[in-house]
């Protein structure tokens, strides 16, 4: 949504769906379906493809969603959501009354990584409480904040940033459509010195070393969607003369961000940060991981910042909560106060009554210098055959054989999480707009063999 929708869209009591304009038309419908729209709006990017299936066709209204949808499509927004338009449909529907703290401001997409998506429904009060505990104190910092955000703003880990206390807090700010070889220029042309992305575009920038050079004013890192390497972060880290903070977001659709590290505190121990002001972070322990004698188990979340529920899907609400605590699906520990992610809990592979993390093998495999990406899921899963596939992409010019990989792992990694690994080399690993790995369509292409 363009982010003249996004300002408005809050002033009066109407309800802001987050959504994903690159997502194949069957999603696309699905989240028209799912978030009952009274109006969409959107914009056509330079390089559209009239080929392409598009959500609503202004010649066909009913190709997805029906025709009392009233749908505007422009280059821009501008006066479109001013009270002086004479589209007398749109003034219908945009017809602003007083709002409540408790009304319903924002519809978030959740992920839908390895199922179909929900929508979070999140009111002004969680709202304005996330941006307040995420804000910060900007007097401390010994720099001018500059920002460059290359990630989506229908995202929750990137919205309340890129548009929200971007205005409220008065921080420069520059938009990228999305990362792009351009990303490091742009960073010394705009004398960037914060920015937010996955790890995966942390990778690309590590292996762009024509580009260290044009990196050297960042002094903030924040990542999220996926875990960081050890390894990954070292890499990262080594590419500064002058090393910027690199800051975890652990956070999820439903409730925003949950813990991160504020200036000037920094770790280098793989802990995803301390809870922000207002959120309460409990393990529901179960054992004790290999790696750790604390006691570890799901992570439970609660705070004024949390969603009220999950549009039209009442099991599923009732599904996530428990007493009041919502039930993130991730494994995980605390250490001093701090929170370390272990893994999914459903991602969890068993291999002959052992568990082994995903996360860890994908970690461990790219610490070897010729693997670019590597991504970890279990096949045969519920059976007395579960064990996890390793997906590999190898660095141009590099050539890496399944012996050097299992003695590289075996180096590293407990026998049980190696001896039973499958491996498949591939081109690329798919993945979402943020950045997580799509295990879902990752396994259908390695089930449906193929040269991917």
């Amino acid at each position: 949504m363009p982010s003249e929708a996004l300002l408005e869209v809050p002033r009066g009591r109407e309800q802001r769906p987050n959504t994903n304009a690159d997502v194949p038309s069957e999603k696309s419908r699905f989240e028209v379906n799912d978030s009952d729209p009274d109006l969409v709006t959107f914009t056509l990017s330079g390089s559209y493809d009239a080929e392409l299936p598009i959500l609503i066709d202004a010649e066909n209204p009913t190709r997805f969603v029906s025709r009392r949808i009233a749908t505007q499509l422009v280059d821009s927004l501008t006066g479109v959501f001013e009270p002086s338009s004479t589209n007398k449909g749109q003034q219908d529907i945009l017809g602003h009354s007083k709002a409540s703290t408790d009304d319903i401001v924002a519809l978030m997409q959740t992920s839908g990584t390895t199922g179909l998506p929900k929508v979070a429904t999140r009111t002004h009060r969680a709202m304005i409480h996330e941006l307040d505990a995420i804000a910060g104190d900007d007097t401390l910092k010994t720099y001018n904040i500059r920002r460059l955000f290359c990630t989506p703003v229908f995202h929750a880990f990137s919205a309340p940033e890129m548009i929200f206390n971007a205005l409220r807090l008065g921080r420069p700010s520059y938009f990228m459509r999305r990362f792009d070889d351009s990303f490091a220029h742009n960073v010394a042309q705009y004398h960037i010195t914060e920015t937010f992305g996955p790890p995966p575009m942390l990778l690309k920038l590590v292996n762009q070393p024509e580009n260290y050079a044009l990196l050297q004013s960042l002094r903030y890192v924040a990542y999220g969607g996926a875990p960081l390497g050890l390894e990954l972060r070292r890499r990262f880290l080594d590419l500064f003369l002058i090393q910027p903070r690199l800051v975890p977001v652990y956070g999820m659709t439903e409730g925003g961000w949950y813990a991160t590290f504020h200036y000037p505190e920094d770790d280098d121990t793989g802990s995803v940060g301390r809870s922000i002001p207002g959120y309460d972070i409990k393990i529901n322990a179960c054992g004790a991981d290999d790696r750790t004698e604390t006691p570890t188990g799901e992570i439970l979340v609660r705070g004024p910042q949390m969603m009220q529920s999950y549009l039209g899907n009442e099991k599923a609400t009732a599904d996530v909560f428990e007493d009041g605590w919502l039930k993130t699906g991730d494994k995980g520990y605390m250490r001093d106060g701090k929170l370390y992610l272990i893994d999914r809990i459903k991602d969890l592979i068993k291999v002959n009554c052992w568990q082994v993390s995903p996360t860890e093998l994908q970690n461990a495999l790219l610490e070897h210098d010729a693997v670019a990406e590597a991504a970890v899921f279990a096949m045969d899963e519920g059976s007395v055959a579960e064990h996890p596939m390793v997906c590999v992409v190898t660095r141009s010019g590099c050539v890496l054989s399944w012996e050097e990989i299992l003695r590289h792992l075996r180096e590293r990694l407990a026998w049980y999480k190696v001896n039973y690994c499958e491996l498949r080399f591939m081109k690329e690993i798919p993945k979402s707009a943020t950045g997580k790995i799509m295990k879902r369509v990752l396994r259908e292409r390695v089930l449906g063999g193929g040269d991917w």
